[in-house]
């Protein structure tokens, strides 16, 4: 029986030694994988980067001087203009299964130009509001900053006034203002449009940025429009470029999403259960090196990002789709404002069918296309110019932009 006392005692010890030196190990592969996401947090808190989603909480604005606050009393016009619209496309989608692309296009807009002309008389008010809002200094949405990032994703994605519904209100009224002989008041819309994208791209998140950049498109389309409709009054067409986005500003835009997607992603991480074990800290270090990788190819002048990351992550794998789409927005905002900017001063040079880019005296932050490094392309055939980047695909689809292989501008001459 002492034997068998004097065994366990010492099975007690070994085994309390053997605990202890587990312990002592897991705090040391601990202790390494925080001192590793340290090193890569301790740079980004210098450079003024957020690291959590408090981070990201805005300095309040009044309510006057807050274009969400401003359209709130239009939630219930907007939702009504997009049932008229949806209305309109579902019966243009039944019933032109044998148009063409073309001919589909033409009734779409004619069905734009109906609601919009049908809205305006229904809620007279209702594009005033729209336009005086984008020239509200601030564009906040009533977010939480505290609360856990799932509630915060939800009511971003989830506002009272949705923004693509507000743009498409305008885009419809401008289309209606040049049907109607109406210039000038297009280019208001258009200038609303432009305005209304930036309002979008302040809020966090890459998702914004998305949303920001498809507003963007509509209204360079929208520009396009009334840069070669007639009657547009000089100072107000002068008015109308400037009011492109610089790619300073949207730079700024961008790497503002990234920034904030990261923070979003460090506080996902924090509220993980045991997100102070090594392995979830492992994961967060390499989640945090995906994302210097990235930037890596987001601070090149042209290009896209690869497919997947070197980096090794499961949550930074995840996540590098949403940061690849992004830079591709990017890129295709750079596209459609230097294709704008190119068509303005081909009017500008007198409108010469047998023009060259070279020609026209612009600078290369201009002619550059944004996704190759390569030129641009100017291309006048008929009745038709084009200005167009080579896209994602990297190859010279010839100007098509209307299936999107080319990213540009198509307008057709007969309108001037």
């Amino acid at each position: 029986m002492a034997r068998l006392k004097k065994f366990l005692k010492r099975a007690a010890i070994a085994s309390l030694l053997v605990f202890s030196v587990l312990v002592l190990i897991f705090a040391f592969f601990n202790w390494r994988a925080s001192r590793q996401v340290e090193e890569r947090l301790a740079p980004l808190r210098e450079a003024g980067k957020p690291t959590s989603l408090v981070d990201l909480q805005p300095e309040p604005v009044a309510d006057e001087d807050n274009a969400a606050k401003a359209v709130e009393g239009q939630a219930e016009s907007l939702r009504t203009f997009d049932g008229y619209l949806a209305m309109e496309y579902n019966a243009i989608d039944s019933e032109a299964e044998n148009e063409s692309e073309d001919e589909s296009e033409v009734l779409y807009t004619q069905a734009a130009i109906r609601v919009a002309r049908r809205v305006s008389q229904e809620f007279p008010d209702l594009n005033r509001t729209l336009r005086d809002a984008s020239k509200l200094p601030a564009y906040q949405i009533d977010f939480d900053y505290t609360s856990d990032p799932s509630s915060l994703m939800q009511r971003i994605c989830d506002p009272k006034v949705a923004p693509r519904t507000i743009v498409r209100a305008l885009y419809g009224h401008g289309l209606m203002s040049i049907a109607d002989g109406n210039a000038d008041e297009a280019i208001q819309d258009a200038i609303a449009v432009l305005n209304w994208s930036r309002h979008v791209a302040d809020p966090p998140l890459m998702i914004n940025h998305l949303v920001a950049t498809a507003c963007y498109g509509q209204g360079i389309d929208l520009a396009i429009e009334c840069l070669m409709a007639e009657g547009a009054t000089p100072a107000d067409r002068e008015v109308l470029l400037n009011s492109l986005s610089s790619e300073s500003r949207m730079r700024r835009s961008f790497d503002r999403a990234i920034d904030s997607e990261r923070a979003f992603g460090i506080s996902s991480f924090a509220s993980f259960p045991g997100s102070r074990f090594m392995y979830i800290l492992g994961e967060l270090a390499a989640f945090l090196d995906t994302f210097a990788e990235f930037e890596s190819f987001a601070k090149q002048r042209s290009g896209l990002a690869p497919d997947q990351p070197k980096t090794k992550s499961m949550f930074g794998g995840l996540s590098w789709s949403s940061q690849r789409a992004g830079l591709a927005a990017f890129r295709r905002n750079q596209a459609h404002t230097r294709g704008v900017r190119i068509l303005a001063a081909w009017q500008d040079a007198g409108r010469d069918p047998e023009a060259k880019l070279s020609d026209l005296g612009l600078p290369e932050s201009v002619t550059t296309d944004p996704y190759d490094g390569l030129s641009m392309k100017l291309k006048i055939s008929g009745e038709t110019v084009v200005v167009y980047s080579v896209g994602e695909n990297l190859i010279d689809d010839d100007g098509d932009v209307v299936d999107s292989s080319d990213i540009g501008l198509q307008a057709t001459l007969s309108q001037e």
